[in-house]
């Protein structure tokens, strides 16, 4: 497998007698760490409040329904025999952002042609939002980088954009 659609974006078969119509098919995204609620469910266990499970059922996906989208990850740590380097990977949507371990590198997949401004946010506190500080406690926001131009986009060309920021 490979950090790319050969690697992550496979399809995958579930037959359930009595929940699936044979030949039914579903697009939405979903991830090996499904199968184990999916798995408990079709066989009518209960998950332990105590428990934490990453993965979601697919049962209302098996019965013609949906499930709520949400972002997707996967953690390839290793080279593999197929190719693909050590990676670690987030879609949600038609995005697509690959990190690569061996050089720090980003790869941001799938976006629309067009014109983007880029911002960097200084995530200070970690929570992976922007926090627009507060005055009482004398907190600052957290500092927001934009780049000066424009990236232009378009259909099916690469663009390859290289970022310092002190």
């Amino acid at each position: 497998g490979r950090q790319w659609e050969g690697g992550i974006r496979e399809p995958f078969y579930i037959k359930a007698p009595g929940i699936t119509k044979s030949g039914s098919k579903s697009q939405t995204p979903v991830s090996g760490i499904d199968w184990y609620p999916t798995l408990l469910e079709l066989c009518g266990v209960k998950i332990s409040k105590k428990q934490k499970v990453d993965g979601v059922s697919l049962v209302p996906l098996l019965k013609g329904k949906t499930i709520t989208e949400r972002p997707l990850y996967w953690h390839y740590p290793h080279y593999g025999n197929q190719g693909g380097e050590p990676s670690s990977i987030i879609m949600e949507g038609d995005w697509k952002l690959i990190y690569y371990h061996e050089d720090d590198r980003y790869e941001l997949k799938y976006l629309l042609p067009k014109d983007y401004q880029i911002r960097f946010v200084k995530d200070r506190n970690g929570n992976g939002k922007w926090d627009t500080g507060n005055y009482l406690e004398k907190r600052q926001p957290e500092e927001v980088i934009y780049l000066a131009d424009y990236l232009s986009l378009r259909a099916n060309w690469d663009l390859i954009e290289t970022f310092m920021i002190e």
